[in-house]
């Protein structure tokens, strides 16, 4: 089983749970004021490094139970615009992940 979040339809953050590439629960982590039942031990959140199409932070994770890991999953689009060897991704791209991150999982 795996979990993925997704952007619903009202684009409000959903983590959805897959079992064998089947979609078994959805769970709106989206209301501010309300505290969810789902509890997950890790989540990754994906940064497109192209500098084109942005990507954010998931909100809403400070309404999960229990204690998240965030995985930061860095993109490689940036590699598709340079030659370089080494690349160093901007703060500009990093911090939106750091602030939600510090305010909703270290709280």
């Amino acid at each position: 089983m795996y979990e993925s979040i997704d952007k619903g339809s009202n684009n409000e953050n959903v983590i959805e749970k897959y079992k064998a590439d089947k979609l078994i629960d959805k769970i709106d982590i989206s209301e501010e004021n309300s505290k969810s039942k789902a509890e997950i031990s890790k989540i990754g959140m994906y940064i497109d490094t192209s500098g084109i199409k942005h990507t954010n932070p998931i909100k809403g994770l400070k309404n999960l139970e229990g204690e998240v890991e965030v995985d930061l999953i860095i993109g490689t689009e940036a590699t598709k615009y340079s030659t370089s060897k080494g690349l160093e991704i901007g703060k500009n791209i990093v911090k939106p992940y750091s602030d939600v991150i510090e305010k909703e999982i270290h709280k």
